[in-house]
């Protein structure tokens, strides 16, 4: 049952890969952070950094590690 599941969410829902140019903006971005003091948890930089680099907007009852990334935009939902 749960290949069933997951085989069905697969065919709903476009899935992209993390590429070098997401690479790139989640360095330049965790750094431009780190440079600042602020540790930001590498799964939401993956996040943001693949709607950036997308075009899409990050919807998250959870705004704040999203609100610190440039350019990114966020929906509180």
């Amino acid at each position: 049952m749960g290949r069933q599941f997951l085989d069905k969410r697969k065919a709903q829902v476009p899935i992209y890969p993390v590429t070098g140019s997401t690479a790139e903006i989640i360095s330049r971005i965790g750094a431009e952070q780190a440079a600042r003091g602020i540790s930001m948890p590498l799964a939401d930089l993956i996040i943001g950094a693949c709607a950036i680099e997308l075009g899409y907007v990050v919807g998250t009852s959870y705004v704040r590690d999203f609100e610190r990334i440039p350019g990114l935009n966020v929906l509180r939902v």
